[in-house]
Formats: C-alpha cells, sequence, structure tokens
C-alpha cells in the first residue's frame, strides 16, 4: 500500500514538473554527453527524465532494505520460536539444550534459559502460546496424579516429569513392578527403584534375586 503511494505520489511529482517545464519551452533539444549522443527531444522529457531516474532508484533502494529486512524478521522469528521450544523444555525439566540464537536480541536469555529451570506460580494457567499452554497443563495434570498423554513431548526418562508421571503409573496400577524392572532403560533409576521397593515385598527369593542389580538397603523397609 505504501509503494502505491509512493508511485503514485512520484507520477504526479513528474507529471507537473514535465507539464511546467513544457509550458515554459516547448521547444527540443539533443546533446553530447560522455561521448554519447542524444536525440532531438522536447526539453520537458530531459528535464523528468533525471526525476524518473530517482524514482527507479528509490525503488531499488527501498527494495534492497525491506529484503534485508526481511531476512532480519525471519531470523528474529527463528529465534523467537527456538525461545518458545527452549521455555517449553525448561519448563519440562529438559536438561540437555543449546539452542543456538543468530539475533542479539535472543543470545542473551537464550543462554539463560538454556542454563536454568523454570518453575512457574501455580496460578499461572496459560500464556497465551500453544507450546507452552500444552507444557502449563501437563504440569498440573501430571501433579495431580490424572492420566496423561505424554509421549508427544519426546521426554527423557531422567527428566522430573517423565519421573513424577511413571510413578503415577505405578501407582494406578497402568504398568508393573515387572515391566519397570525388565526394563530400566526406559523409566530410569528411581523409578525402578520404587517398584524395587514394592517388588520384594511380594515376589519370590528366585525372583528378587533376578533384579538383585536393583537391591539398596531401601528396599528392606
Amino acid at each position: 500500500m505504501q509503494l502505491k503511494r509512493y508511485t503514485i505520489a512520484s507520477l504526479i511529482l513528474i507529471l507537473l514538473v514535465a507539464s511546467a517545464v513544457y509550458s515554459i519551452d516547448n521547444g527540443s533539444i539533443s546533446f553530447d554527453l560522455l561521448g554519447m549522443h542524444f536525440p532531438n527531444l522536447p526539453v520537458a522529457f530531459w528535464v523528468v527524465v533525471p526525476l524518473v531516474i530517482m524514482y527507479l532508484a528509490s525503488l531499488m533502494h527501498m527494495g534492497i532494505y525491506a529484503l534485508v529486512g526481511n531476512f532480519k524478521l525471519r531470523r528474529l522469528n527463528k529465534d523467537h520460536e527456538k525461545m518458545v521450544d527452549a521455555l517449553r523444555d525448561s519448563l519440562l525439566g529438559v536438561r540437555e539444550r543449546n539452542y543456538v540464537y543468530k539475533s542479539d536480541a535472543y543470545k542473551l536469555m537464550g543462554k539463560l534459559i538454556d542454563n536454568a529451570l523454570v518453575l512457574p506460580y501455580e496460578t499461572l494457567r496459560s500464556v497465551g502460546n500453544e507450546k507452552i499452554d500444552e507444557a502449563l497443563q501437563l504440569m498440573r495434570d501430571v501433579k495431580e496424579k490424572k492420566k496423561v498423554e505424554i509421549k508427544k513431548f519426546h521426554l527423557s526418562n531422567t527428566t522430573s516429569i517423565a519421573i513424577e508421571n511413571n510413578l503415577n503409573r505405578f501407582e494406578r496400577g497402568e504398568i508393573d513392578a515387572d515391566t519397570i524392572l525388565a526394563r530400566p532403560e526406559s523409566y530410569g533409576e528411581i523409578v525402578c527403584a520404587k517398584a524395587y521397593e514394592s517388588y520384594v515385598k511380594t515376589a519370590s527369593v528366585g525372583s528378587v534375586m533376578k533384579f538383585k542389580n536393583f537391591f539398596t538397603k531401601g528396599s528392606l523397609a
């Protein structure tokens, strides 16, 4: 819209200058410049030629700046998306984070967030961003021991939210001790320890010895 207005205003100015010059001198002229011969054309035409050149040059100038601005905007948008992902990971307790930001505006905050965990107040329900709001909802649901779909977050079993959710599932009976102890890499040390404490109370000696690598003094309590 601004370019359209600029073009219309430029054309009006060129026409006004051409009309004014033509009303003063409607003759024609030819000349040589830098070894080039320019044909015999109205004086008004030669007067507006620099104006047309300036108009085209200004369009090129604006185009270059618009292109540079577009690249900067795209870079900011990408950094914004990375920042949102970093904030979500920080909320969910993901420790291995290393987002690389291109713009100076995000580098400082990004470095801080990559080395911190965000613990929001319980009163914070949403922020208007889908990814962050989903993370906040997941945190509330897990804390309230609700059944949740956590796979889409691709969380490691070492994250606090994944540990708490697996403990909830174990308490609800969705997974049993045998399943947990048979796949320790999928549940982590804390969940396995809890499962083993429960397992030794009812399992036979032979079964207990099968998972003896989980044995601790606490499991005898």
